[in-house]
C-alpha cells in the first residue's frame, strides 16, 4: 500500500464555519510540502471565506512555509453544483482523510465509496483522528483508497467506521491534542481543535 504524503478532502456546506474548515486544511498541509488539502463546496461564499481564513491563519503558523508550499502546489478549493457532485469528486480523489462538514453528514455516508477514513460533521476535525479518536491511522493515500482498506492489527484490512463527535463532546479531546501537538510540533493540528472551542 502507498502511504503518504498526507491528504484531506473536505466537503462543506454553507453552515460550516470557515475558520474551522481552513484550520482543518492547514492541519494537513503543515505535514509536508507534498500534502494534499482540498475543499469541495457548492457555495462560492464558503470558498471565498475559507480562502481568506487560510491566509489569516497561516500568518501565525510556525510551519507556515511548509503549509503555504503544500497549499500552493497541491491545494484546491473547488466549487461544484451541489453536495451530490461534491461527494462524487471526493470519491474520484479517494483521499486518505475525508471530512463531511455538512449539516446532516450521516445522510451521505452510504454515498462514500473511496476514502481511508471519514469524519462526520463540523465538530469532528481530522486532527482528532490523527491523535486520539477514530479509525486506525495506517491509511491508503494517492487514490489507493479505491482498492486498499485501512490496515488493522496483524495486517488484515477491515472497513473502518466513520468517526463523529457531537458539539458537547468535542472539548474532551482538547488537552490530549495539545499534549501530542507539543510533542510532535504540528501546531496546526491543535489549532483545528482549539478554534472549535472559541
Amino acid at each position: 500500500m502507498v502511504a503518504g504524503p498526507s491528504e484531506i478532502v473536505i466537503v462543506s456546506d454553507e453552515k460550516a464555519p470557515a475558520s474551522w474548515v481552513a484550520a482543518d486544511l492547514i492541519s494537513q498541509a503543515e505535514h509536508d510540502e507534498m500534502a494534499l488539502a482540498v475543499l469541495v463546496t457548492p457555495f462560492e461564499r464558503v470558498a471565498i471565506q475559507v480562502a481568506g481564513e487560510i491566509k489569516k491563519q497561516l500568518s501565525s503558523l510556525r510551519r507556515r512555509k511548509i503549509a503555504e508550499t503544500s497549499l500552493n502546489r497541491r491545494g484546491a478549493i473547488l466549487i461544484v453544483r451541489d453536495v451530490k457532485q461534491a461527494i462524487a469528486v471526493a470519491n474520484r480523489i479517494a483521499p486518505e482523510h475525508l471530512e463531511l462538514c455538512l449539516s446532516h453528514p450521516r445522510a451521505f455516508v452510504n454515498d462514500i465509496k473511496h476514502a481511508g477514513a471519514v469524519f462526520l460533521g463540523c465538530h469532528t476535525p481530522e486532527a482528532i483522528g490523527d491523535y486520539l479518536a477514530g479509525p486506525n491511522h495506517i491509511l491508503p493515500t494517492a487514490g489507493t483508497a479505491r482498492f486498499f482498506l485501512p490496515s488493522r492489527c496483524g495486517g488484515f484490512p477491515e472497513e473502518g467506521e466513520p468517526a463523529g463527535i457531537y458539539r458537547t463532546g468535542s472539548g474532551t479531546f482538547r488537552k490530549g491534542c495539545e499534549t501530542v501537538t507539543d510533542w510532535e510540533g504540528l501546531e496546526g493540528h491543535y489549532e483545528a481543535v482549539r478554534v472549535r472551542m472559541e
